[in-house]
């Protein structure tokens, strides 16, 4: 009788506990497991990333049609200059950042700037300081989540957003032939030396200017809207002097290849060599059309291509791919 007892109380245990054979065995399928799962949910994130990334220029480019509307042009990329001139500050200076609030929900504080004063005067630094608008911000680049420091021509405007979309200037210079300029293309390259500081649209073949007070007109995009870039994203923190609050706001070069090969990432006054568009998505970037698509280009789209989007009425039948 204590023999039965015995011998059944050893199979009880043995069958409800488990050998050290079988528990590695069970933490290697779960980690096998694991290690299938953890790339499909990083690729569904930057998923949802990308998506929420094309809706935000989805909006701005909305924002830039409701502000034609009500202005009957676009506005300026920064209207420090009204003429060719080199002096800056002859009236209160602004970027198109400020233009936009308004038609993207920010009223309260557009309402609260003070169109008398400079950008980063009096209150209007202590309104943009610190500020943060989600519609500027891609969730895929973990620097729009920071505050910077910029430069701007007047002053240093501390902890201000970093924005991941500007405006296209088109094929323009920045300081020189673009750095990306193929050799194969040097007549075309020509077209570049622009004057980016001017208002005036022969000296403006994009949309928007690099930093004058060139305002276009959806009447000049004689290109087509559909097949004119209006807006692209950019990494913003590769710019020392791109900000919310910035007081210089230096447009996006299609001279530059999207993603470019010569983007310097330690130094942000490289602007002659970051300041195309960029972004931290795999193979391109989004852009924003004239008409208020958003269109995923890819690094490697053809070269005259690219530019001919970034121009509003260089006669180019442009294709998108």
């Amino acid at each position: 009788m204590s023999a039965t007892r015995s011998w059944t109380t050893r199979r009880g245990a043995a069958k409800g506990g488990f050998t050290l054979v079988e528990l590695l065995v069970v933490i290697a399928i779960i980690g096998t497991l694991v290690g299938l799962l953890l790339p499909a949910v990083q690729t569904a994130r930057e998923s949802a990333r990308r998506t929420a990334c094309s809706n935000k220029l989805k909006q701005l480019g909305l924002a830039m049609h409701n502000h034609h509307d009500a202005k009957k042009t676009l506005p300026a990329t920064n209207n420090a200059l009204s003429s060719d001139a080199t002096v800056w500050g002859a009236v209160p200076y602004k970027t198109w950042f400020i233009d936009v609030m308004p038609f993207l929900e920010e009223a309260t504080v557009y309402d609260r700037y003070d169109h008398n004063l400079s950008i980063g005067a009096g209150s209007n630094y202590t309104l943009l300081e610190k500020l943060r608008l989600p519609s500027h911000g891609c969730p895929s680049n973990t620097e729009s989540d920071k505050n910077k420091t910029v430069s701007g021509y007047f002053q240093t405007i501390p902890n201000t957003q970093v924005p991941c979309y500007t405006t296209c200037m088109g094929p323009q210079n920045v300081d020189g032939v673009p750095a990306d300029c193929a050799a194969s293309y040097p007549s075309y390259c020509s077209a570049y030396d622009c004057n980016w500081n001017s208002d005036k649209p022969a000296k403006n073949p994009g949309m928007f200017g690099g930093r004058g007070a060139f305002r276009c007109s959806f009447a000049s995009v004689s290109d087509g809207l559909s097949t004119t870039i209006m807006l692209s994203e950019r990494r913003g923190e590769l710019l020392a002097f791109a900000g919310i609050g910035a007081t210089n706001c230096v447009g996006s070069s299609t001279g530059l290849r999207i993603n470019s090969p010569s983007l310097n990432t330690s130094n942000a006054d490289a602007y002659t060599t970051n300041n195309g568009a960029s972004s931290f998505h795999s193979g391109g970037a989004f852009f924003c059309m004239g008409d208020g698509a958003v269109r995923f280009l890819q690094d490697l789209v053809d070269f005259q291509l690219y530019n001919a989007l970034g121009g509003r009425g260089d006669g180019i039948s442009a294709r998108l791919p």
